[in-house]
């Protein structure tokens, strides 16, 4: 009965303690807001000040206001700012998300349940790296980062080694928990479940789980597995100190009447050794260092982050080393111009298992881990250049051979790294090594597409001919390439990578971003326009394969197709005789075959070519009615958004007169920046009458 009461009132006086805490705080951080309109800096600094002793005072009087009997648990959340752990904390606390990252922490109270008795749950919210009395005062702590968030991930093992440094942490329960809020497919996840795992099983004795604050997923499961963990290492502690072993308890709150800052304990008295009295800063719940120009922010209000709390932030990421799945010295090439062996720079390349491929300039950077570039394989295409006659020199870093020893990586924004090999067998095996982890990073991130995404995709294998692959003809394609408007399967879309952007730009159904002009291509083209321009030739038997076809077969197929041109329809004199024009005509008459035809022979030169007394190109003419996709399409082959007509017209101008916002928005994109500022209309020009005036120019059939 004695323990029933006991129990009852513990509950009854943390209740009590949560609402005075609850009360006060939010008029604190009121008058926190109220110091930042003080002018005098040197003011501001001294209230600031005492405020802030204040408020230390305040969150930490429960240590004398309450009877020594209520238990308690020390809890410390640590992760940087990208790890979502403001997020766990507020959904725990509330019950309700919110998405604001708090920079600087904040300190909670809440009543736990763990075995039938109640404890006074004190959570830190670490605004940093762990200092050393954070460190002496937890008695559990929990590893937060986000699985979208390379950084956050990095930095759990510099914060456990840290905090490792300060106290042991064999007694101390961990749990390391991977936040999924973050993950869109603006940014996927890249934190694979396995590396989450092995993380958990470096950190020792450290369970994991995986979190949702915007729908409360394992939030509550965390705190309270933390809680039970602490409460069943005290009772071990327990047992172990009163069966006589000669180990003393550890200096928790439940352990101790006071708390001290010396880690050595006499096992017959809590004094410490070397100590003639209490050090009173053990008691108090561990204050972060603060800026006397930074408040502690409120968790529960949401504000903008300030330019030195992202300087923070980014100062703040953590570092670590991925697992190498391949590394060695390869031979760079740093410049963009003509093909030089003075251009080559040996660089040592490691690429690692999230996906990443690094280069370093010596073993020495390799080693610290600085000095580095990087680049995510995942969204790039291998290219492997056709053979071209090498060059014997005393400089060139390899010997005369008849085999190209090179390998690209190309990006979708058309930035490309070089690589050049000792040997055949060398670059074939990194080519192979980057197609297979391009293949696990894509595998790894599938799981995670938007579900809008997947509605996008099943209404483009709607479109006629979009139900199988353009190339092979197994069904269901889900890639695509964007400058032929067609879609594909997985099997023939590694070939497509291989090709280079100039030719094929590929981009995933479920994995990639899908911008408007994106779509506009696609929905406008697909498979059959597609395939009657590519494989109209009548005159040639065209070998197309199978679904169930060897990579060789599709391979010689795709070159052929595409870079070769082997099946391409012909051009009809009329047409080629002055392709600039006839793309004017196609574009102001809608003729999407016409157009995807006349691209197919265009270069750089015909989609800059001006047309006529206006001198407009076709760009002029894509703009001016509004044909995203055919914009999209002529920005991929160089075409100029600010090229100006005889009129001093500029395709960017006129897509604003017109009020084609998307055109207009995709076009300022893609402006050379030289070229920023457009010219202003001479007076006597109506923009109403240019605007009919260019409308209308190419509106005769074709």
């Amino acid at each position: 009965m004695n323990n029933i009461r006991q129990e009852h009132n513990n509950s009854t006086s943390i209740r009590q303690e949560i609402q005075r805490f609850e009360g006060v705080h939010p008029n604190i951080y009121a008058v926190y807001e109220l110091i930042q309109n003080i002018e005098d800096i040197n003011l501001q600094s001294q209230i600031r000040d005492h405020v802030i002793n204040i408020e230390d005072s305040f969150v930490n009087s429960q240590e004398w206001t309450l009877s020594k009997s209520v238990p308690q648990i020390c809890l410390g959340i640590v992760g940087n700012i990208s790890s979502g752990k403001s997020a766990l904390v507020h959904r725990f606390l509330t019950g309700s998300y919110v998405r604001e990252e708090s920079p600087e922490g904040g300190r909670f109270k809440k009543d736990i349940v763990v075995d039938n008795q109640s404890f006074l749950l004190l959570i830190r919210d670490e605004g940093g790296p762990p200092e050393i009395q954070f460190s002496s005062w937890v008695d559990g702590v929990i590893f937060v980062f986000s699985l979208d968030d390379e950084g956050s991930f990095h930095s759990v093992f510099n914060y456990f080694r840290r905090l490792a440094q300060f106290r042991s942490l064999n007694n101390v329960p961990l749990i390391l928990v991977g936040t999924q809020d973050s993950i869109s497919s603006e940014n996927p996840r890249v934190i694979s479940d396995e590396r989450a795992k092995k993380l958990a099983a470096d950190l020792k004795r450290c369970a994991y789980y995986e979190t949702c604050a915007t729908y409360g997923l394992n939030v509550d499961r965390v705190f309270h597995d933390i809680a039970q963990r602490v409460s069943l290492s005290r009772r071990k502690l327990d047992y172990v100190s009163s069966s006589g072993s000669g180990f003393s308890a550890p200096s928790t709150p439940l352990h101790r009447s006071v708390s001290t800052s010396s880690g050595i304990y006499n096992s017959n008295n809590s004094t410490p050794i070397g100590e003639s009295s209490l050090s009173i800063a053990g008691l108090f719940t561990p204050t972060p260092l603060r800026k006397s120009s930074r408040r502690k922010s409120n968790l529960f209000s949401a504000r903008k982050v300030s330019e030195s709390e992202e300087k923070k932030r980014l100062n703040d990421l953590g570092f670590g080393r991925n697992i190498p799945v391949k590394q060695g010295w390869l031979h760079k090439r740093t410049s963009r111009g003509k093909i030089s062996n003075k251009d080559w720079k040996k660089k040592y390349v490691a690429l690692e298992d999230d996906g990443k491929l690094t280069y370093y300039s010596n073993m020495h950077d390799y080693r610290e881990n600085i000095h580095k570039k990087s680049l995510y394989v995942m969204r790039t295409m291998i290219k492997v250049p056709g053979r071209h006659p090498s060059v014997s020199t005393k400089s060139s870093p390899v010997a005369k051979s008849e085999e190209n020893l090179e390998f690209h990586l190309v990006s979708m924004d058309g930035d490309t790294w070089q690589f050049l090999t000792s040997s055949v067998q060398e670059r074939d095996s990194w080519v192979t090594a980057l197609e297979r982890q391009i293949m696990l990073s894509l595998q790894s991130n599938s799981s995670h597409a938007n579900i809008k995404q997947h509605t996008y995709e099943r209404s483009l294998n709607e479109i006629a001919g979009n139900s199988v692959c353009v190339d092979c003809g197994a069904e269901n394609p889900t890639w695509a390439s964007l400058n032929l408007g067609c879609l594909m399967c997985i099997e023939c879309s590694g070939i497509h990578r291989n090709l280079g952007t100039h030719i094929s730009r590929i981009r995933s159904l479920e994995l990639d971003d899908w911008p408007p002009e994106c779509r506009s291509v696609i929905e406008k083209v697909g498979n059959l326009i597609c395939n009657s321009v590519w494989e109209g030739n009548s005159n040639i038997q065209i070998p197309k394969p199978k679904p169930t076809a060897s990579r060789e077969e599709r391979e010689m197929f795709i070159h052929d197709k595409y870079e070769r041109k082997l099946y391409l329809l012909m051009l009809p004199s009329k047409y080629g005789a002055d392709i600039g024009s006839s793309l004017c005509f196609a574009i102001a008459d809608g003729n999407t075959q016409l157009i995807m035809h006349l691209l197919a022979y265009a270069t750089k030169e015909h989609v800059t070519m001006q047309i006529g007394p206006e001198q407009q190109t076709a760009l002029h003419v894509a703009s001016s009615v509004g044909d995203l996709a055919s914009v999209q399409l002529l920005l991929w082959l160089r075409g100029n958004p600010c090229q100006e007509d005889a009129l001093g017209q500029t395709p960017l101008r006129l897509a604003e007169q017109n009020g084609h916002q998307q055109c207009y928005k995709l076009l300022n994109t893609n402006r050379p920046s030289q070229n920023g500022s457009h010219k202003q209309l001479p007076q006597q020009y109506d923009p109403h009458d240019l605007r009919r005036h260019v409308n209308y120019m190419y509106t005769s059939a074709i």
